[in-house]
């Protein structure tokens, strides 16, 4: 039996000098800042613990049987930043804001700097005429564009001897760093750019507020492979250029108006967002070119980013499809080949939809959560399905009569044979459904769903009773209930399995969920614990 002991300890130091400046020349406004930072981040990590007890049940180092184990660690970070910004208004009608930032950061060699810059245009201020009460009351223009600069984590930079918790003849053990420390490496960057309007309408019961953006992320901080005979088995690098062009939107609705009786307002947030991999790396010596880059894996399913194609592409083995779309079999089972692309991890869009009622003192209100797309490779589902613990595997007469793809399985593809006829072979369960483990991509499903992410019934006290305590100028309770159900998910999600959930990889510092075969980054669900609904009770006094 052994055991393990950690103590985990984290400091953070901020000191700000901010200096402000308010003043008004006629018409004409102005507001501004400038200021610096000083920051310092330490974290410390100390352990000990035992492979092996002498008497059991005893956890104490002393009791440890052999070497025990010991852990020490500790990371340090500090940086410096000098800042402004500088917002001038004219007629409360047009604004103009402009910021600046210069970051000093102890992880990185270079400084890196930072600017934006934004305006906006209220119509209506500027245009009168174009306001009517009961059409339009309100109407904005905005803009604006922004560069931000990032370092990376500590001790990257040089090469550190790490120490092995282990000795040998009682003396203790450092190894050499198996990653090459990078020579020249930049801050990372991301520019952005975004235009948007803002309106008001029908006597301000409708809003709306729409935005376009484009973004662009460079310099990225990658950790690449190199070959061993180096001495060491990846380095970090500046590679990679990433597009991102989305459109979000908000409309809020007051549907029921009544200041002394029932209200009601709805509100609906979506977003999309369309990602590119533009370029990844380029050897600057030989000129090679990086086309792909992983960025997760699970079992033998990888997620690469790709040149060309969105971020997040799930490779593994997967069908082999013939001329006309259908899914070549053989003797009833799907033939299928490595290396090929089974998924896109990036969802279509986002969705919420959130409820606000009230009536008198009473409120009650709920948020809808909704993904559609996003596609997830589940081990649950593969092993589930493999060993014939699921559901899905015991329905109809399959496990009596066989699987009959297209016809009593999987009745919403078409599968056909080298020769074009469609298939009519039964295969027998177990003989079937071995291969969710086999063929990755039958254990990939569609991560879309709707959920019941939140729900609270609130009760204001009324201000005749809390006139009488001469101190409590408003008091409400309520009851609130996070993630409250999945409602739907899709059907290729056989499982029924949240598509937010990941890997259980433990609690153990000295790994990590890659190192012990689990799976790492988006896309992957592995051996997920069943969602959790939270409750609370919640006060709030103003006095």
């Amino acid at each position: 039996m052994d055991f393990r002991s950690f103590d985990r300890s984290m400091t953070e130091f901020n000191a700000d000098f901010i200096a402000y400046v308010n003043k008004n020349f006629g018409d004409w406004a102005l507001n501004g800042l400038a200021g610096a930072n000083y920051r310092d981040y330490q974290t410390a990590i100390m352990g000990t613990g035992a492979d092996e007890l002498t008497a059991e049940g005893l956890f104490t180092v002393a009791n440890a049987h052999g070497t025990p184990y010991t852990l020490n660690d500790h990371e340090k970070r500090r940086s410096n930043s000098v800042y402004a910004n500088a917002s001038i208004g004219y007629k409360n009608m047009a604004y103009a804001e402009v910021s600046v930032r210069n970051d000093w950061d102890s992880t990185i060699k270079d400084a890196f700097f930072y600017p934006s810059f934004s305006g906006s245009w209220i119509l209506t201020e500027t245009f009168p005429g174009l306001q009517n009460g009961d059409y339009l009351n309100f109407l904005k223009l905005r803009g604006g564009w922004a560069k931000i600069g990032s370092a990376t984590d500590p001790y990257r930079s040089n090469a550190y001897y790490s120490l092995i918790s282990s000795s040998f003849n009682g003396t203790t053990l450092f190894y050499n760093p198996t990653i090459l420390p990078p020579t020249n490496l930049r801050p990372e960057s991301v520019k952005t750019w975004e235009v948007g309007i803002e309106a008001n309408l029908f006597n301000n019961r409708l809003h709306i507020d729409a935005a376009y953006y484009n973004k662009v992320t460079s310099d990225q901080i990658m950790n690449a492979n190199v070959a061993t005979s180096t001495g060491y088995t990846s380095m970090y690098i500046n590679a990679g250029k990433i597009s991102n062009k989305g459109v979000e939107l908000q409309v809020s609705g007051d549907i029921i108006k009544n200041p002394k009786g029932f209200n009601w307002t709805a509100t609906l947030n979506w977003a999309k967002d369309k990602s590119r991999i533009d370029e990844l790396y380029t050897d600057p010596v030989t000129g090679q070119s990086l086309d792909a880059y992983q960025i997760g894996s699970s079992w033998s399913v990888k997620n690469y980013a790709m040149v060309g194609k969105s971020w997040g592409t799930l490779v593994g083995t997967g069908y082999v499809y013939n001329e006309d779309g259908s899914i070549l079999v053989e003797d009833g089972i799907p033939v299928y080949e490595a290396g090929k692309e089974i998924g896109d991890v990036t969802p279509k869009w986002l969705a919420g939809f959130s409820n606000e009622f009230s009536y008198k003192d009473w409120s009650f209100g709920f948020l809808l959560d909704f993904r559609l797309g996003g596609d997830v490779y589940s081990v649950t589902q593969a092993f589930g399905s493999q060993t014939g613990i699921l559901k899905h595997t015991a329905e109809g007469d399959l496990r009596e009569n066989g699987v009959v793809l297209g016809q009593n399985y999987m009745t919403d593809k078409v599968f056909k044979t080298a020769d074009g006829k469609i298939n009519d072979v039964a295969v027998n369960a177990e003989d079937f459904f071995y291969n969710y483990y086999t063929i990755c991509e039958m254990s990939v499903f569609d991560g879309s769903y709707l959920k019941l992410r939140e729900a609270h019934l609130t009760y204001n006290f009324p201000k005749s009773i809390l006139e009488k305590t001469k101190c409590i100028k408003a008091a409400h309770v309520s009851l609130v209930g996070t993630n409250l159900a999945l409602l739907w998910v899709h059907k290729s999600n056989i499982a029924h399995i949240d598509p937010e959930s990941t890997s259980t990889g433990g609690d153990d510092p000295e790994t990590t969920a890659t190192s012990r075969g689990f799976n790492s980054g988006v896309g992957f669900e592995s051996n997920s614990y069943p969602p959790s609904r939270s409750f609370g009770l919640k006060l709030g006094v103003t006095f």
